[in-house]
């Protein structure tokens, strides 16, 4: 429901998007959830027959992404991460997030629901044509849809993952020798330019582009995703 650029893509390409489990009318995970979302994007690619894809995700949604890519590697002829970082930091010299806005994100969530959903689908935006009237709407339908248990859990399990020792994303990279399209939001208040910084010296001939706004929203990072998969 985020990705605004979709009926963009749809102009060129076939586009498959999918509730996570435990989100709209789709049933709770029993194990762990982020294996879950993997494995229900796994099922989406084999649900609609395809052969090759080009995998895409934005946010924290890129670790879903690269791990949906690594396990459907044969179908898989690109992956395309939005706020593309190997790992989430928030210590040390080069955090890859802002943990100022992490620790406010998380007392919203612990608070107050809307207002984690509301400063989720970015109350910061200044793309052209966003208003509050616009953003109210999404997060009124995102609210309906997506149960305060999900969010929570699926951040505590995020959170205990990212905990882990050498919780990163290079390995499963590599091993997807795939090409790779990273997007960069430029003055993004949550994401640091480190995290882009790492992804880009890591894998020096992925193709990149920098975007005002949020990646989903982006004109640019869809004109980068046709470019991208033409290639």
């Amino acid at each position: 429901m985020q990705w605004a650029i979709k009926p963009q893509l749809e102009e060129w390409a076939n586009v498959a998007s999918y509730d996570p489990p435990g989100v709209g009318t789709e049933p709770p995970a029993e194990g762990p959830l982020p294996e879950a979302i993997v494995a229900r994007g796994a099922a989406e690619i084999e649900r609609r027959g395809w052969t090759e894809c080009i995998v895409v995700g934005d946010d924290f949604a890129i670790v879903f992404a690269a791990l949906i890519a690594a396990a459907e590697r044969s179908r898989v002829a690109g992956l395309a991460l939005g706020h593309a970082c190997l790992e989430y930091r928030l210590e040390g010299e080069r955090p890859t997030m802002n943990p100022e806005i992490v620790e406010m994100s998380r007392r919203l969530l612990d608070i107050d629901f809307r207002s984690f959903i509301r400063q989720d689908v970015g109350i910061w935006d200044s793309r052209p044509g966003y208003s509050v009237e616009s953003a109210d709407e999404l997060v009124d339908a995102l609210v309906s849809r997506v149960p305060r248990e999900y969010a929570l859990r699926l951040m505590d399990e995020l959170e205990a993952g990212v905990n882990e020792a050498g919780a990163s994303l290079e390995p499963f990279l590599r091993e997807l020798d795939r090409p790779l399209l990273l997007a960069e939001h430029q003055d993004c208040v949550v994401f640091t330019p480190y995290g882009f910084d790492d992804i880009v010296a890591a894998f020096p001939d992925a193709a990149t582009v920098a975007t005002h706004e949020s990646p989903c929203f982006s004109a640019d990072f869809a004109d980068a995703l046709r470019e991208f998969a033409d290639g």
